[in-house]
């Protein structure tokens, strides 16, 4: 498809949504606010791993009938294994009031569940060495939506409702320093309090057993700090103004009476049938029926049962889709939400291809997440006629799990201040690139009509401006064909900037000169070299390191040169790329680009001891000292990131003990080493316990030169936030 059709297929154009810009009193040209598609936004993690072939493509029947057109009849083999759900809710299916993209991506190689709930979040993807144990080490959606909004909106406006605590309630807000709890979200996981066996108000939560009070302990923290006075100011939760907290307080006291009544085991009134994921959109809904929030984020894992029970898989996908045809009907009959909210359906992650050897009571078998397919998942976005284009379906791979963000805060209007590397991503709702070239155009206008008011009084009449410059950012003329306009113009669109190509389809994405250079310039390699050779697609000034060069000038069986089945590229075509790389990579204007190169970033750690058992998870809460054994060798597993440097080639690497918080002047110091595993690689720190005084509190420090800035870096510090000192620390 072409340029114009592809940013209609992703939704109708911006006409109505810009408005004439005014100065701020900060200084900035244009108000986030103001550039709104809709005021809710619902993200739906139809999560537990959701293969395409059981959901979109229909293999065992309509399983989704709430969601998806069609009146396909479930296989008769695994009919009989389904519990009885009501007929869908829904008399248009969702996917008549918005897009349905068919070939979205969850284009990272670690498809685990939690490290899918991250990157959609957060908008970044991660790998299987993520700390689980303390909150997220970006800033999350909910961080940039509070944060970037003028007033700064309220927590009780953005809500993540988990099936479960775990690890999920670290993803309500980061321990970025610029972010932190200060812009978190409201967390609630209704499950762990509000359960059909347990018709108990939420004061008696001590009752529980002692595993309960153990996966219970964060929860109550959680009760406890929001709604009892005093609040601890010392402690990383998300606070809530006072009003806020006792409509909360109120909210939660109103369900607790009800459960206590017995009215929660079925609200929905359908039986036996009623799952875990039901009663999460159960509460969900609840939330939004009383407080219409801006921002909401729920989650539903039962199709997790997929590894062992294929079967249950498909009866819980179809439960979930039920959930949601409840949610959007809720959505619809909340006064200030209908009509108001873009609502999106998407699984954190896919399935295998091939099965595994389990095989479940109606003779199919499990499905586990590690191979290609499991990366390929569907998204949904639904909302408003003219403001989400309506029964639209896309099916080109278009679209990954790290675009959601960015969506969510251009429908929020929030976009023009999160990090430039997340920004840079496509919307998958209308108006985001119209917008941007459109405010670039007011730019222009009112500052060449600023310079002709201030210049108007000289008498000069000379053109204090270039060349006209053509919209995509090339000068009218014929450009130099060893600059980045002249490789679009002779190279990129006409050899690459094809339909299912990179015509919008994949990265680097040559539709314009802009969009060339931005998707090449210091951008990640996602399809790689089997050793992982290559970090950014142009390095400039060095084409050993462009895997932009690669690609067009190797041809292997495995990574095919480019432009694939089509002729390679003159020598004349690569020499001019070769040029342009070595002259520095300057983009349309001839700047020349500078990476900065940030600090290395300590993400956390595993603690373990002699026999490599997992002892740091046993603390009771993240943000207290974990409890280790007297008189032994305790071992650090410590997870290192820098931007630049390779984690092993990180310098110094050292570990200091003190049992004062804030002086470690005469620390204990343990070198670390680095360890390359089977499966598990990174920096290893080894101490022996018995040189600290039995019964004492020994809090740690991590320490890390980086080799380009040649200075020496320490996690936690002395301004650091005391319950990251804590985190960072054993009691014997």
């Amino acid at each position: 498809m072409n340029r114009r059709k592809f940013v209609k297929s992703l939704g109708l154009s911006a006409a109505g949504a810009f408005a004439v810009p005014y100065i701020l009193p900060s200084g900035r040209l244009f108000a986030a606010t103001g550039t709104r598609l809709a005021n809710h936004v619902v993200l739906c993690l139809y999560a537990g791993g959701v293969r395409n072939l059981e959901s979109i493509d229909k293999a065992e029947g309509n399983l989704m009938p709430n969601i998806l057109r069609g009146t396909e009849s479930i296989s008769p083999d695994i009919l009989p294994g389904f519990d009885p759900v009501p007929a869908p809710v829904l008399s248009t299916p969702l996917q008549d009031y918005g897009t349905l993209f068919k070939g979205f991506r969850y284009a990272n190689i670690s498809p685990g569940h939690y490290q899918g709930h991250f990157t959609a979040i957060t908008g970044r993807y991660t790998g299987y060495d993520i700390n689980f144990n303390q909150p997220a080490a970006y800033p999350t959606l909910f961080e940039y939506y509070r944060k970037h909004n003028s007033p700064s909106n309220s927590a009780l406006n953005a809500w993540w409702v988990s099936d479960h605590i775990g690890e999920n309630e670290n993803l309500a807000y980061s321990i970025s320093p610029d972010y932190g709890a200060h812009y978190g979200a409201n967390f609630f996981s209704p499950l762990s309090v509000f359960t059909s066996g347990n018709y108990k108000p939420i004061d008696l939560c001590r009752s529980f057993t002692t595993t309960e009070r153990q996966k219970m302990g964060t929860m109550r923290d959680f009760l406890n700090r929001s709604f009892v006075e005093p609040v601890l100011q010392d402690v990383p939760m998300v606070r809530n103004t006072e009003s806020d907290r006792l409509a909360i307080q109120s909210f939660y006291g109103n369900l607790a009476t009800r459960q206590k009544n017995n009215q929660l085991w079925d609200p929905w009134q359908i039986g036996t049938g009623m799952n875990s994921d039901m009663f999460n959109m159960f509460f969900a809904e609840e939330i939004i029926k009383e407080f219409s929030p801006e921002l909401t984020v729920v989650n539903m894992t039962g199709v997790d049962a997929g590894h062992s029970n294929f079967t249950e898989y498909c009866n819980n996908m179809r439960k979930a889709d039920y959930a949601v045809g409840r949610l959007w009907n809720t959505i619809q009959q909340t006064p200030g939400m209908a009509n108001d909210t873009v609502l999106i359906v998407v699984p954190e992650i896919g399935r295998n291809a091939q099965h595994n050897s389990i095989r479940d009571a109606y003779g199919r078998y499990g499905l586990d997440h590690s191979d290609t397919m499991s990366r390929e998942i569907f998204c949904l976005v639904a909302g408003p006629a003219g403001k989400v284009v309506q029964n639209n379906v896309i099916t080109n791979v278009t679209g990954e799990s790290i675009d959601i963000v960015p969506t969510i805060a251009h429908v929020l209007g929030f976009h023009p201040d999160i990090p430039a590397r997340i920004s840079a991503r496509k919307s998958l709702v209308p108006g985001i690139h119209q917008l941007r070239r459109r405010n670039m155009k007011m730019k222009t206008y009112l500052f060449a009509a600023l310079i002709a008011m201030i210049i108007g009084s000289c008498g000069k009449e000379e053109n204090p401006f270039p060349a006209e410059v053509s919209e995509d950012g090339g000068s009218t003329a014929s450009p130099d064909p060893n600059s980045i306009a002249g490789l679009h113009k002779n190279i990129f669109a006409p050899r690459c900037a094809v339909p299912s190509c990179h015509g919008g389809t994949f990265e680097p994405d040559f539709r314009t000169v802009e969009s060339t250079y931005y998707t090449l310039v210091y951008q990640p390699v996602v399809k790689n070299t089997i050793n992982e050779k290559y970090t950014y697609r142009v390095v400039p000034r060095d084409t050993g390191k462009s895997w932009l060069y690669h690609r067009v000038t190797k041809h292997d069986s495995l990574i095919p040169r480019m432009p694939i089945y089509m002729d390679a590229l003159s020598t004349e075509d690569l020499g001019h790329i070769k040029t342009w790389i070595l002259n520095g990579a300057p983009d349309a204007r001839g700047v020349l680009p500078v990476l900065a190169n940030l600090p290395p970033k300590v993400a956390g750690y595993n603690a373990y001891d002699a026999s490599f058992n997992r002892i740091d998870v046993l603390r009771s809460s993240w943000s207290v000292a974990f409890p280790a054994p007297y008189g032994q060798q305790i071992n650090f597993w410590v997870f290192v990131d820098d931007e630049e440097t390779e984690d092993k080639k990180l310098l110094l690497n050292q570990m200091k003990f003190s049992l004062d918080p804030n002086d470690f002047s005469n620390a204990v110091s343990a070198n670390a080493t680095w360890v390359n595993g089977p499966v598990c690689w990174g920096w290893v720190v080894s101490v022996n316990t018995g040189q600290f005084p039995a019964g004492s509190k020994v809090f740690m420090r991590y320490y890390i030169k980086d080799p380009i800035l040649n200075q020496i870096f320490e996690m936690p510090k002395n301004t650091s936030y005391s319950y990251y000192k804590t985190n960072f620390s054993f009691q014997l």
